[in-house]
């Protein structure tokens, strides 16, 4: 499904459900869970989102900043130098979903 102005608001929507529920997901399975407060883990959510429409920008139609930059160009150290706290827990959760992610997945 690709986003057009007509549209975006829905599939941002879906962009937001898919990242929440691997969030959540990913958190739960943890060995040392992260302890996340509501509004951090919407933080985390909006970055993942961030993620997956500036890695597609099919799905999307805004950039991320430097850190989601960053992460989708595979650059480790910038990524590390450019997160926020609660970034910087959710690192890994963000290169797995960047990793796992095509955009048909939207469609399921």
């Amino acid at each position: 499904m690709n986003a057009t102005r007509d549209n975006y608001t829905e599939v941002r929507k879906l962009t937001e459900n898919y990242v929440r529920e691997k969030l959540t997901t990913y958190l739960t399975n943890r060995i040392h869970p992260i302890q996340l407060s509501d509004e951090d883990f919407e933080h985390g959510v909006d970055i993942g989102v961030s993620i997956l429409e500036t890695k597609w920008p099919q799905i999307g139609m805004y950039l991320g900043g430097d850190f989601v930059k960053a992460v989708c160009n595979n650059d480790l150290m910038e990524a590390v130098g450019r997160a926020d706290e609660v970034n910087r827990q959710l690192l890994h959760f963000h290169c797995q979903l960047l990793y796992n992610f095509t955009p048909n997945k939207l469609l399921k």
